[in-house]
């Protein structure tokens, strides 16, 4: 359906025209419709970074809250979650940083509650909840299925899985060794034959590769080697699946 927006359309002028059918006269009116403004609550609210490192000083920087109000009126940000007095927000800059004598460290604490609320003057709010990650090193990478039928173009291998205590952590992936070039990861984290690329098994019936995980920040790497085996296409297959 239609909606009106102060903030983009404060009026709109209507033409009616009045038609006598038995006389042809036709006549004309304008109608003018006027939009009311009304209070809006504030909207997307985000962070502009959930991240941090182990070695980050109290007071720190962890990133910058950004939120938007179509009625730009006052504003009031607060903290609140099992973890919010671990944090301050800096009104000044618009930052989220951690209280004074808070200091991250991953062997005691690597994840923190935090829900961020704004609030205009007439009480209406916007509030998300945001988990705080110091960020630490994959701990494990393993592939679920290794077998590949030879003969198939870019066909999938299995799911790669990457074990990390940062729950939200994403992963770019890197492939090497002998056969590292034939392999791909998908977005999904999906590893397959890369492109047009299909097995031989004639040529290899196992493919040995190493598999590189690099965290969203880019610090921490895991390295893992894998084979995988190839499952041969002989002539008699082909000719009982024909019958």
């Amino acid at each position: 359906g239609v909606q009106f927006n102060y903030e983009e359309t404060q009026e709109y002028t209507l033409r009616i025209f009045l038609i006598d059918e038995e006389s042809g006269f036709i006549s004309q009116n304008y109608i003018i419709i006027k939009v009311l403004d009304i209070n809006e609550a504030p909207y997307d609210l985000s962070l502009s970074n959930r991240f941090v490192s182990d070695d980050d000083a109290a007071g720190s920087t962890i990133g910058t809250l950004s939120f938007g109000d179509y009625d730009d009126t006052e504003l009031i940000v607060t903290l609140s979650g099992i973890d919010s007095d671990k944090f301050i927000y800096d009104s000044d800059s618009g930052e989220i940083r951690f209280a004074e004598g808070i200091e991250p460290d991953a062997s005691i604490q690597v994840s923190y509650d935090l829900v961020i609320t704004v609030t205009d003057l007439a009480g209406l709010s916007v509030s998300t909840p945001f988990v705080i990650e110091v960020n630490v090193a994959p701990t494990d990478i393993s592939l679920e299925g290794a077998v590949i039928q030879e003969s198939i173009r870019g066909a999938a291998v299995g799911k790669v899985i990457v074990s990390d205590e940062n729950q939200t952590d994403e992963f770019t992936y890197e492939i090497t060794g002998e056969h590292g070039w034939m392999f791909e990861v998908t977005s999904e984290g999906v590893l397959k034959l890369a492109g047009e690329i299909y097995a031989d098994y004639e040529l290899n019936n196992t493919l040995n590769f190493t598999i590189t995980a690099t965290d969203s920040k880019g610090k921490s790497l895991l390295s893992e080697s894998f084979s995988s085996i190839l499952i041969n296409i002989t002539q008699e297959h082909f000719s009982s699946k024909l019958m």
